[in-house]
């Protein structure tokens, strides 16, 4: 179980630590009624208006927005830029096209599926002298 505290935005400052306590605090007096060790429950401040509150679903600790690298079993939206081109379409859309690997050193290193694919416009690309000999 994870509980949430909703509106920690409209507490004066936003994000109030007393007042996230105080909630806690309180909280914690219903759930120990109901036979659940508040110890054990991460309690995870969030708002319903602002994206803050990216939470570690195991521990309830606040994400880093940017960081250097991930850890076995950590998950990130990630924007992947290729060397060379590719084919590659949406998982939505097409998923044999949609998924994707990463390796190093003959090792998988990353796995996932394609969210999203910004796509080039095929006439910016480069045009051959062979095909300006044609025109």
């Amino acid at each position: 179980m994870i509980c949430c505290c909703n509106k920690m935005d409209a507490t004066t400052p936003k994000y109030s630590k007393s007042r996230y306590e105080e909630i806690v605090k309180e909280v914690s007096s219903y759930i120990k009624k109901v036979r659940y060790n508040p110890d054990k429950i991460p309690f995870v401040p969030i708002s319903g208006f602002e994206l803050v509150t990216k939470i570690d679903r195991r521990s309830g600790k606040e994400i880093e927005k940017e960081p250097k690298f991930l850890k076995n079993g950590d998950a990130d939206i990630i924007k992947m830029l290729p060397t060379k081109p590719m084919v590659v379409e949406t998982f939505s859309e097409y998923p044999p096209l949609g998924r994707f690997a990463v390796r190093d050193m003959r090792q998988t290193v990353a796995v996932g599926v394609i969210k999203a694919v910004e796509k080039k416009d095929p006439s910016a690309s480069k045009i051959t002298r062979s095909a300006l000999k044609k025109k």
